[in-house]
């Protein structure tokens, strides 16, 4: 039986489109569970090119929206100029795309999923519609990413452009505390279909 009268929008970025690993088997787990549970109806912006994790959505009757963007953090970072300002053009662009999907939704509220790319949650600042982070993955410590703007900077942008951020495990929120405010940060394990 769904819990609330009142649907719930939230529209969603997956830093990939690809149904890889734990962060999007996760992310479908949690939303599968929200929306059996309560009036939750999210959509999805994923990155270009379109993968699995399209089928995936539209299998459960959600929608999508395609854009092209980078991310803040990589295992093989570009080092030349001219990569770095490309990258900097589509995030640019990335960011503009994602305000006008949020002005077409209208979503009660967007939802980054992942620490490697805070395009929506610009686009949502400057929308004025609040923000949540789920935090998966150190990014530095357990995947080799290394961050553009460094780790600290980083989280304290987190800090800024969300109202709430959620991690995974009390290891992670722990980690996440020292450069965010505590009183944001939750932990919410998924409801894993382990079959």
């Amino acid at each position: 039986m769904k819990r609330g009268n009142k649907q719930i929008k939230i529209l969603v970025l997956s830093h990939i489109s690809e149904l890889l690993g734990g962060a999007e088997r996760s992310l479908l787990d949690v939303f599968d569970y929200w929306s059996e549970h309560y009036n939750v109806h999210p959509e999805f912006i994923l990155r270009e090119p379109i993968k699995s994790l399209a089928g995936e959505i539209k299998k459960r009757g959600w929608e999508y929206h395609a854009a092209d963007y980078t991310f803040w953090s990589d295992g093989n970072p570009p080092t030349e100029i001219e990569d770095i300002m490309r990258n900097a053009e589509r995030n640019k662009r990335a960011v503009k795309k994602i305000a006008e999907i949020i002005a077409k939704v209208k979503p009660d509220l967007v939802f980054t999923n992942s620490v490697v790319c805070p395009w929506a949650a610009l686009a949502a600042r400057e929308a004025k519609v609040p923000h949540v982070w789920f935090i998966r993955e150190y990014g530095d410590l357990d995947h080799g990413r290394t961050y553009e703007i460094g780790r600290e900077m980083t989280y304290k942008d987190i800090d800024t452009l969300s109202d709430l951020v959620i991690t995974n495990s009390n290891t992670l929120a722990k980690h996440v505390k020292k450069y965010i405010d505590k009183n944001k940060v939750t932990v919410l394990y998924n409801p894993f279909d382990l079959d």
